[in-house]
């Protein structure tokens, strides 16, 4: 099942992609699409979709 989460990441910047995805990966999500919806300071809020196993 797909679905869709906000969440909350600790990144240094400048961000990249690859820092992202695998900051998602260590979280145990592999995002099928992702988007930056806020941040401030360190902490970034990430929209992302992925395919969630039952």
């Amino acid at each position: 099942m797909i679905v869709s989460e906000n969440i909350t990441l600790q990144l240094d910047t400048p961000l990249s992609n690859t820092q992202i995805e695998n900051a998602l990966l260590t979280k145990g999500v592999k995002p099928l699409r992702w988007a930056i919806i806020g941040g401030k300071d360190k902490t970034f809020i990430i929209s992302v979709s992925y395919d969630k196993k039952c």
